[in-house]
């Protein structure tokens, strides 16, 4: 977050979009990266488990968020 934040802002706002859409769309892509590594942490246990119905579960909810 630390390194996409700063470079989404300046390649946005040196191309000309306004800052509430800058705002914005930096808002959601930060919604996204978030959603993104939730997903992948809380996978990594019923993988290890293999429990398939908890891993079927976390991919459908990634694959709606995407």
């Amino acid at each position: 977050m630390i390194a996409v934040t700063p470079l989404l802002y300046f390649m946005l706002a040196k191309n000309g979009a306004p800052p509430n859409y800058t705002a914005l769309l930096t808002i959601l892509v930060l919604i996204g990266l978030a959603i993104q590594l939730d997903v992948g942490v809380l996978g990594v246990i019923p993988r290890l488990r293999a429990d398939i119905g908890v891993i079927q579960g976390i991919d459908l909810f990634g694959a709606i968020c995407d």
